[in-house]
């Protein structure tokens, strides 16, 4: 190899380069080359993409409409196919048949488009838009910036088909007719056409959705009376078409004048469904279960076939356990209600297949609360009792202790054993051979023994109501749920103008009351019926002070708004 030397150059600034040294300085700088011309090219695309800013503090300004650029809102005599709005800066839309709410409701689905910083609002081309009317479009969050998602705030475009924009407003909630609750994403209804029968045929002629405080309001609404009502849409076809919806109506109609209202409430239910026997259940010799679809009412009148033949009835739940000696299949007439009754063919298993009687056993560690009778169950009517064959012992020394046994009316499978309970000792319940007899003559043959042990009354509470000033013909449920959790009492208030009614040993914690006016006497809490013209049973739920361990609550129940 051969170093050349340019003798002309001082020897400090001479420099040797080899063939392979600027083969490598030359492929060093085309790499260099591809690179600048790589990073070119992405800075050309990224601005041709907006992009999110990944540096610099957060953008938290919503997009801005610039109405220059815009179809011109608040026109009149406008019928447009297509609405745009133009933004400044770009913008995405996200569930559009969510959010964006139009006013009337059009009778086709709108589309939407979007062209760089422009949404475009297009109508089908069959929709034909009403005469004289006054169009709001609310957009909700439906438009947001492209880069962290503010939503353009009271976005609304409005137009009227007619000479003039309607400038009434109106306003309310919405809310649980049981609860009291606030119904969110409920429709509020406004009918021009005031017949009954609109609801189910007829969009309305304005509508709102609720927000989650269960509130409504509709603006640019014109003057005159309209039928209000409001429904949760659950096919989104603004029709009340299904007997499932909740729904609730106003008892006359709304004027809307130049004054602004805002103080109308609605109460949301579903209208009460007649009562029907879903499944008969004839297995068991003697007992024929019948299973509604709902709770069956305490007053529910049957007939066997005469109507002296003596039925022995057990509710739980929905459902109805029915008892008949009968050898053979019989007819059984159910009244379910004024103008409807079930005639049922029951069949009757051999007699051989009776159930043998068998108590419910209780619980290992079960502790007794001492301020409640001590109840045991059975799986068959009890028709006889023998108390002289019942024993209970007390403490170690197994000591006789005093007690009552009894069969209550409305409870024919359950014994109930009253005594002065101790606290925190031990018992023994011994129910003697022919003690119990149940309807088909079956008893125990063997002595039954349940052990058990007392709770402390120091453990709980009681709850004393007193209820004054009711009126007498009128019919009232009284409800007490521990907050959260079960049942713990339910009674009926009528015939008298004031009550008292104990609750005793209940557990410590916050109880609620529900009192129902009972309108119509069934015991139960009724919804509202639009085709009968009546309004939800009323409600009203009261959060009592807590209940305190080895403390007596006293509540007086202020009386029904008369």
């Amino acid at each position: 190899m051969y170093t050349c030397i340019d003798k002309n150059v001082p020897l400090a600034g001479r420099v040797r380069r080899s063939p392979v040294v600027n083969m490598n300085i030359r492929l060093i700088a085309g790499r260099l080359f591809f690179i600048g011309c790589m990073a070119i090219l992405a800075m050309l695309l990224g601005c041709a993409n907006p992009i999110a800013p990944t540096g610099g503090p957060r953008d938290e300004v919503p997009p801005s409409l610039i109405e220059s650029e815009s179809t011109p809102g608040e026109q009149v005599r406008f019928r447009p196919d297509a609405i745009a709005l133009t933004f400044d800066e770009w913008v995405k839309v996200q569930d559009p048949y969510k959010q964006i709410v139009i006013s009337p409701p059009l009778q086709h689905r709108f589309e939407v488009s979007i062209r760089k910083r422009t949404v475009i609002i297009a109508f089908d081309e069959q929709e034909r838009l009403r005469d004289n009317a006054t169009y709001v479009i609310n957009f909700g969050a439906a438009i947001k910036d492209l880069t962290e998602g503010n939503p353009a705030k009271d976005l609304r475009f409005v137009f009227s088909t007619g000479d003039q924009i309607d400038s009434l407003s109106v306003a309310g909630r919405v809310v649980d007719a049981y609860t009291a609750a606030p119904v969110e994403n409920a429709l509020f209804l406004l009918y021009e056409n005031t017949a009954d029968s609109v609801v189910r045929k007829e969009r309305p002629f304005y509508f709102g959705i609720t927000n989650k405080q269960g509130q409504f309001s509709i603006s640019n609404v014109k003057a005159g009376q309209f039928k209000a009502a409001a429904l949760l849409d659950a096919d989104a076809n603004y029709l009340y078409n299904q007997p499932t919806e909740p729904f609730a109506f106003s008892d006359s109609l709304i004027a809307l004048s130049a004054e602004p209202s805002d103080s109308l409430i609605l109460r949301l239910s579903v209208k009460p469904v007649p009562l029907r026997i879903l499944s008969i259940d004839t297995s068991a010799y003697g007992r024929c279960k019948l299973v509604f679809n709902q709770p069956p009412p305490e007053n529910l009148q049957l007939w066997a076939d005469s109507l002296t033949a003596r039925l022995y009835t057990d509710r739980v739940g929905d459902s109805l356990f029915i008892w008949k000696k009968a050898d053979s299949s019989w007819q059984l007439r159910v009244q379910l209600d004024a103008a409807r009754t079930d005639t049922l063919a029951i069949f009757s298993p051999p007699k051989g297949e009776a159930p043998a009687t068998v108590a419910v056993p209780v619980l290992a560690n079960y502790r007794h609360n001492p301020g409640l009778p001590f109840r045991l169950n059975y799986n068959l009517p009890i028709v006889a009792l023998d108390s002289s064959r019942v024993r209970l012992l007390a403490d170690s020394t197994q000591e006789e202790t005093p007690f009552t046994v009894s069969v209550e009316p409305d409870r024919i499978r359950m014994l109930e054993v009253r005594a002065g309970w101790r606290d925190n000792i031990p018992y023994r319940l011994q129910i003697l051979p022919g003690a119990v007899s149940t309807l088909f003559g079956t008893s125990n043959t063997d002595t039954l023994t349940v052990a058990f042990s007392t709770d402390s009354r120091k453990n709980f509470g009681n709850l004393l109501l007193e209820f004054n000033d009711y009126d007498p013909d009128q019919q009232y449920i009284v409800i007490i749920k521990k907050k959260g959790g079960a049942e713990a009492g339910r009674f009926i208030l009528r015939g008298e103008t004031s009550y008292r009614h104990n609750l005793p040993s209940l557990s410590p914690g916050v109880y609620e009351l529900e009192l129902i006016h009972d309108r119509n006497g069934n015991g139960r809490w009724d919804g509202g019926d639009y085709d009968a013209g009546s309004q939800p049973e009323p409600v009203r739920i009261t959060s009592l002070e807590q209940l305190r361990a080895n403390w007596d609550l006293e509540v007086t129940v202020e009386p029904w708004d008369q």
